[in-house]
């Protein structure tokens, strides 16, 4: 109808970037730029924001806006920003906090089955370790008389380092409330390792066998592996690496994941302009 206007016109210019028709790429640009606005209805401020996108993609200039915001966004970080930031997502994308509780849970039911006293995580998502006061609380609460021993090791990147220093702080003083034996260390991969997860240094994450459950938390974190990576290493190669290193332990491992629909890295752009539109709306 009349009152998806901009769904269609959006759709229909990144079927037009895909084809490569720049004529009919001017053409629609332009009528969407004469009928959207960041300031007027939804459809208007859907056009203006998805015509952005496009302007991007065409002149090439995403990568060197993501720097420049990226890097105010990294002055600007602190630990209350970042928690306003993580509660306000969870608050409008509360399915994220559902995907919390069932990772927990299948963490805490591995360890428990598992018979170790030791639990080491490794947490490979964008979560800030929301997702951790919990599972503390229910090691802490549950009916053995010995409590176990928690490891969390966190990867972000280097720009976190000040934030995540505190979250870490913070996470300690409330194991020591709790009575749960903690130790946090928070990884920080250099910023040439563009593959992300793909090109992670299993030797920087400190996975010793000391009799610990090793579960590996993956929130999001797949999806960072572009295509081209897939194809020279695989998604799984992360999870195939770690288990190779701890092949002849008697211990148990569990690996728990979850992810949103849409593939951004797909190299069909049409494809990926569908994905991300409709995950949003």
């Amino acid at each position: 109808g009349g009152g998806r206007w901009a769904a269609q016109l959006l759709m229909e210019c990144a079927r037009a970037v895909a084809a490569r028709d720049s004529g009919r790429v001017q053409q629609l640009m332009w009528m969407l730029n004469e009928l959207s606005s960041a300031y007027g209805d939804p459809e208007q401020k859907i056009a203006a924001y998805f015509l952005q996108g496009l302007f991007a993609r065409l002149t090439s200039s995403g990568p060197r806006t993501l720097r420049t915001l990226s890097s105010a966004a990294d002055r600007a970080a602190s630990f209350e920003s970042t928690r306003r930031t993580a509660l306000r997502f969870q608050e409008l994308s509360p399915w994220s906090s559902f995907g919390h509780v069932a990772a927990n849970g299948a963490i805490l039911e591995a360890f428990l089955e598992g018979g170790a006293q030791r639990l080491h995580i490794l947490d490979l998502s964008s979560t800030f370790c929301t997702q951790w006061p919990t599972l503390l609380e229910a090691l802490a609460t549950r009916s053995a008389d010995d409590t176990p021993h928690l490891t969390i090791t966190t990867v972000v990147p280097p720009a976190l380092q000040r934030v995540m220093r505190e979250i870490g702080q913070r996470m300690e003083k409330f194991a020591r409330l709790m009575g749960v034996p903690f130790r946090f260390s928070a990884v920080h991969p250099p910023p040439s390792a563009a593959g992300g997860l793909a090109e992670l240094d299993l030797d920087s994450l400190d996975l010793r066998g000391d009799g610990a459950l090793l579960a590996v938390n993956c929130v999001g974190a797949l999806r960072g592996v572009s295509p081209e990576r897939e194809r020279e290493r695989g998604r799984s190669k992360i999870g195939g690496d770690i288990s190779s290193r701890r092949k002849g332990e008697r211990e148990r491992g569990k690996i728990t994941h979850k992810e949103t629909r849409p593939n951004y890295r797909t190299s069909d752009f049409y494809d990926r302009n569908i994905d991300i539109f409709l995950l949003i709306f």
